[in-house]
């Protein structure tokens, strides 16, 4: 299996993932880095925010 580059991680997971959270009621700001093969997504949540699933 090869592993993904930064740019195949910044496009193709963590902008999927960013825009996918960033829609979500209580989220506050969404930002994502990537460096070689790996990839951060930070979600800011605002405070008292239910993050349970129902």
């Amino acid at each position: 299996m090869r592993k993904l580059v930064q740019p195949e991680i910044e496009s193709g997971v963590l902008l999927a993932i960013e825009d996918a959270i960033s829609g979500l009621t209580g989220i506050h700001d969404v930002t994502s880095a990537a460096k070689e093969s790996k990839g951060v997504v930070v979600v800011d949540i605002v405070e008292g925010t239910n993050t349970k699933k129902p």
